[in-house]
């Protein structure tokens, strides 16, 4: 379609140039008034692709993200990537947050900006331990140190959710503890309900044994009645 419409715009042209009057080109052609004027001002005499369709995308965009801000992008990205950090948008945009640049752009505008630029490559290579340890948080008593994280999202009533949940760290490894040494023993008999600890009788027997207090639920060797 795209070349039938180059050559009635050439041929067009070509019997206006000879003479032949413009309502007579275009009713023979099937196009309007409006059609052969538009290719007659655009027609130049020295210009070969005159009669090829421009492009109608704005010559400037109010909105486009800064040259500037486009280099820092990938100046931080690459100083991330040669220092064996995350080299993600978001850890992109937290360095530049530090760097002070402005406008911050967002994380999307940093990932089209890095496929722009053809920066999205991962690490070639096995991945190689730096040799540190992470923190290791020790409680001596309950509620000496707690640990708290985010878990989900999960459906719950037709809705999605996260929650957050924190534990005692003293708690916890007690916890551990408990179960390990009830694995190895005997297992409880349903009917009696002796259990190692209250936590695992909160999870072996909850539908019909609960603990008789609070201290039953930390305490070894709890009777679940």
């Amino acid at each position: 379609m795209g070349k039938k419409q180059d050559r009635d715009r050439q041929r067009a042209i070509r019997r206006y140039l000879s003479g032949e009057s413009p309502a007579n080109i275009y009713g023979s052609l099937g196009y309007s008034h409006r059609w052969f004027f538009k290719w007659l001002q655009r027609y130049q005499p020295g210009d070969e692709e005159w009669f090829r369709e421009r492009s109608r995308r704005p010559t400037s965009t109010l909105d486009r993200t800064p040259h500037e801000i486009e280099e820092i992008v990938k100046m931080v990205r690459l100083d991330l990537y040669n220092r064996g950090l995350f080299c993600g948008a978001q850890a992109i945009q937290w360095e530049m947050d530090d760097l002070l640049a402005r406008p911050l752009p967002s994380v999307r505008t940093i990932n089209r900006i890095l496929s722009r630029n053809e920066l999205t490559h991962r690490r070639t290579g096995r991945y190689e331990p730096k040799g540190r340890k992470y923190p290791k948080l020790i409680g001596h008593k309950p509620n000496d140190v707690h640990q708290s994280d985010f878990v989900g999202p999960v459906i719950w009533r037709d809705r999605c959710v996260s929650t957050a949940c924190t534990v005692s760290i003293w708690q916890a490894t007690a916890a551990r503890w408990n179960r390990c040494c009830s694995a190895a023993a005997p297992k409880p008999s349903r009917r009696s309900g002796r259990v190692g600890c209250g936590w695992a009788c909160r999870n072996t027997n909850r539908s019909t044994t609960k603990p008789r207090s609070m201290a039953a639920q930390h305490t070894p060797g709890a009777w679940a009645t």
